[in-house]
């Protein structure tokens, strides 16, 4: 996997990073000041999760091939089952739900989720 470059002016490299783990390296030919901060991107995992709105409960199950089941009370009606979908993910791994994101299959029942450790 590879890196995303933030670039920060000079002053501003020791400042806080949230939450990942990063790197900070001076930049060749860039200029004075300049410094990159380096996010590890293998602290993302991508899960393929099928959801079934509507539901009397809510749960999330692996399935036996690796990809998971979701199961949301919301209604499939404008987000509101990719909401509550976001919400069940993040309590499931103990995360916040900026740290849970739909990569793809917004508008279908197979998702592609995003989750940042």
């Amino acid at each position: 996997m590879g890196f995303r470059a933030v670039f920060l002016p000079r002053g501003r490299a020791d400042a806080p990073c949230g939450r990942f783990a990063h790197r900070v390296s001076l930049i060749a030919g860039a200029g004075a000041g300049a410094y990159r901060i380096m996010r590890r991107r293998d602290a993302m995992k991508i899960l393929q999760i099928k959801v079934k709105p509507g539901a009397r409960t809510e749960a999330l199950s692996q399935l036996a091939d690796g990809s998971w089941q979701a199961s949301v009370k919301a209604p499939p009606v404008d987000g509101k089952a990719n909401t509550a979908l976001i919400a069940l993910v993040a309590a499931h791994f103990g995360l916040r739900k900026s740290q849970v994101s739909i990569r793809s299959g917004a508008s279908g029942r197979m998702k592609l989720v995003q989750i940042e450790e």
